[in-house]
């Protein structure tokens, strides 16, 4: 929530099961568990969270299954000489 010219009183950090009521023009009432908060403010906004939204952004850079366990072979191979240069090789051919 983006609240703009805000006036009122000081808010805790976190507010739990918050609720938000327009009193009216520019009066808001912010209910908490057991606490109101009533305040003057120019403008409300509301940011609701759409994580779907980077689903098709991060997809192509997601490792296929047979990529996921030849990681996890490779990362085994780290112990051994010539691992690092392994999983260098790998990585710069995936690009």
């Amino acid at each position: 929530m983006f609240i703009s010219g805000y006036d009122g009183p000081s808010l805790p950090p976190e507010l739990d099961d918050a609720r938000l009521e327009q009193l009216g023009p520019s009066t808001w009432r912010l209910r908490t568990e057991g606490e109101s908060y009533d305040f003057g403010a120019r403008a409300m906004e509301v940011l609701e969270p759409q994580p779907a939204l980077f689903d098709g952004l991060l997809s192509t850079f997601a490792l296929k299954q047979r990529d996921r366990r030849l990681v996890g072979v490779l990362l085994k191979l780290l112990r051994l000489p010539g691992g690092a240069w392994l999983l260098r090789r790998w990585h710069a051919r995936r690009r």
